[in-house]
């Protein structure tokens, strides 16, 4: 049962990581561990820290003791609907919080004061649950509502290695318009990679996301095909259906182990299943094209054939090799 639930909370967006801009705003005390580690991407060895009493090595948010109640609050990287929760006590050991819970809030912006939080229409989505030491704890929400920040409450003394809220990204389409650019395959948008045909480096996740790459890590890698007509690929869905009208295949931190080229194709479904077992027609979006090292790749209309409104598009590069984003600018279709 566990295990199920941890597979499908993994296969939504992480709503607070740092990688798509999320950001830990305030805490109300992190003397023992910074409260900016409760989204770092992994667990990293623990630093030592000194206590008036003894030595302990925190990689998480921990508060000092003094009090029975504290919290940290977080600004989600997409405003999103919130379908569950993973909470990490690992490498904390007796020092890991026993008792929590999580509150969501809906705002047009940023808090402006924290510390005016309890005055805030927060909507408690976790009620007050106990903790068992070093491992990650799974917790399902049943909500549909758009929420844009949480915030964590720590009962008791104790902290936490890491947080992460999984959902789905949310955009009210209505209030854009047919002639509004946008961005329709990434991921704070709703945009989702689907499957792939292999990976060696990174994750297909990384191409969507909105930051610019900082490493190999950062992008996607794929280990050296035998054929070079054959390819590597990756599927996407749209955050909503639209038309393209500019592509960029960025390799930025890749070299010599970029692909030599790359193609797109599209399709028009409302069966995922049905597109990653290829039961659709593929159809050319830009055919065969060379790509440069380390930088954007920009295709503009004028290489883009027309076409219906897209669900779905399948990146194509040979022989192998890696890249770091895809953007695919155009506009939604109602």
């Amino acid at each position: 049962m566990a295990i199920a639930l941890e597979e499908k909370l993994l296969t939504y967006l992480d709503l607070a990581s740092e990688h798509i801009g999320g950001e830990v705003t305030f805490a109300t005390d992190d003397t023992f561990g910074n409260k900016e580690n409760l989204i770092k991407q992994a667990l990293r060895t623990p630093i030592s820290v000194k206590t008036p009493t003894k030595s302990i090595k925190i990689d998480g948010w921990m508060p000092k003791a003094a009090a029975e109640h504290h919290w940290a609050g977080l600004q989600l990287g997409a405003e999103g609907i919130i379908k569950g929760f993973a909470v990490d006590t690992r490498n904390l050991n007796e020092h890991g919080a026993t008792r929590i819970g999580i509150d969501a809030l809906s705002l047009d912006g940023r808090v402006e004061d924290w510390q005016l939080a309890d005055f805030l229409d927060w909507d408690e989505i976790l009620s007050e649950t106990y903790l068992t030491p070093n491992k990650v704890h799974f917790f399902e929400i049943n909500s549909e509502k758009p929420y844009t920040h949480v915030r964590l409450h720590v009962y008791g003394q104790g902290g936490i290695a890491r947080l992460k809220v999984f959902g789905e990204a949310y955009r009210d389409w209505s209030k854009l318009s047919e002639s509004h650019e946008i961005d329709l395959v990434l991921a704070t948008n709703g945009g989702k990679a689907l499957a792939c045909s292999n990976t060696d480096i990174g994750s297909i996740d990384n191409l969507i996301v909105p930051r610019k790459s900082i490493d190999h890590k950062d992008g996607w890698f794929t280990k050296k095909t035998e054929s070079e007509k054959a390819g590597e690929w990756v599927i996407f869905k749209m955050a909503h259906k639209g038309f393209i009208e500019k592509i960029i295949v960025d390799t930025y931190n890749f070299w010599e182990d970029r692909p030599e080229s790359c193609t797109l194709e599209y399709c028009i479904s409302d069966n995922d299943e049905g597109v990653i077992n290829s039961k659709i027609k593929w159809r050319e979006l830009l055919s065969r094209k060379g790509l440069k090292p380390h930088r954007e790749n920009p295709f503009l209309a004028n290489v883009i054939p027309d076409h219906e409104a897209i669900t779905h598009v399948r990146l194509k590069i040979y022989p192998f090799g890696g890249i770091s984003r895809l953007r695919l600018i155009g506009t939604i279709k109602k």
